[in-house]
This record gives C-alpha cells, sequence and structure tokens, in this order.
C-alpha cells in the first residue's frame, strides 16, 4: 500500500514538473515549495529518506532527467525483498525454509 501511494506521488509530481504548456500552475508550485508548504513537504521528505535518498538528491536526478518512479520502485521491490527475507529469518516454525534461503544468499 505505502509503495502504491509513495508512486502515486512521485508520478503527480514528475507529470506537474514536465507540463511546460501552463506556466502558472509551476510558478505556483515553486512558490509552494519556497515558502508556504513546508510542513506539506515533511511527510514527502521522510518517505525518500526511508527510501536512502536525500530531498536534494532527488531534485538533482530530476533535473539530470531520471526518473524517480523508475528509481523509486526498483528500491521498493529491494526493500521489501530485504524486509520478508528478515523475517522468514527470524521465524521460529520455518526451519526448513530458512536453510533454503540461506543456501540462495550464498
Amino acid at each position: 500500500m505505502r509503495v502504491e501511494a509513495g508512486n502515486r506521488a512521485v508520478g503527480f509530481e514528475e507529470k506537474f514538473s514536465e507540463r511546460g504548456d501552463c506556466k502558472i500552475l509551476q510558478e505556483c508550485w515553486k512558490e509552494i515549495r519556497k515558502e508556504g508548504g513546508k510542513h506539506v513537504w515533511n511527510e514527502r521528505d521522510k518517505y525518500y529518506e526511508g527510501k536512502g535518498y536525500a530531498c536534494e538528491e532527488i531534485e538533482r536526478m530530476r533535473e539530470m532527467g531520471r526518473s524517480m518512479k523508475e528509481e523509486l520502485s526498483g528500491r521498493n521491490k529491494d526493500i521489501d525483498k530485504q524486509e520478508r527475507r528478515s523475517r522468514i529469518s527470524e521465524s521460529r516454525y520455518n526451519a526448513e525454509y530458512r536453510k533454503i534461503v540461506k543456501d540462495l544468499e550464498v
């Protein structure tokens, strides 16, 4: 669920920043980000930091033309795999399965 919401938010930001035909919307977006919307961006910043990115790094990547939606999607998949494997390794009921997973990691 959190992955879908994060992808949706990143997609919205990318679409919004790419729309070159509507200069008024882009100017409003810049003003909101600079001045009054600091509390709004805290949740966004926490999401990016949880995925291992600093907000400045995100902006730099966007300026270079990289798609953050694809980048974050790959990062989300890696984090989910790590969480699943850690739950399996900590499980006390799946001893055989734990051995199989450890063999796969090697």
